[in-house]
């Protein structure tokens, strides 16, 4: 099935502000549609760990982005600890909640939930596509 297989990314980017981390890989394209989440997993000491996270980059972007709190968490303890150039699984996308190119739209988030959101609004200015859409 389309998307539900487990995909290698390597870190390109990863940046800590406060309590988030911008986290980038690159590797093949992500066929996604704005809006959607991932599964990511990671491996320590033998034992696989997966959370889902929200995409927070255009599909016509050349690397997948997305914001993760730290919450001192089992996945976010070893994830903040990772390197630039290590790799990642992905699995996906997943998710209803999408921008179907819409000419009217008003998104509600606050903190990392607002990722979904940064998707979206990244994909209409690489576009240039034109509407009423309010953030």
């Amino acid at each position: 099935m389309l998307g539900r297989e487990w995909l290698s990314y390597d870190i390109c980017c990863m940046e800590k502000r406060g309590d988030v981390l911008k986290l980038e890989l690159a590797g093949d394209a992500l066929s996604f549609l704005p809006g959607q989440f991932v599964l990511l997993k990671i491996k320590k000491e033998g034992k696989e760990i997966e959370r889902p996270y929200s995409l927070a980059s255009s599909p016509i972007s050349k690397t997948i982005r997305f914001y993760i709190k730290l919450v001192g968490g089992e996945f976010t303890s070893i994830i903040e600890k990772m390197e630039v150039g290590e790799r990642i699984k992905v699995r996906g996308p997943f998710g209803h909640m999408v921008f179907k190119n819409e000419e009217r739209l008003m998104c509600f988030g606050a903190g990392v939930g607002t990722a979904p959101f940064f998707s979206i609004a990244e994909h209409l200015a690489l576009t240039n596509m034109s509407g009423k859409y309010i953030f």
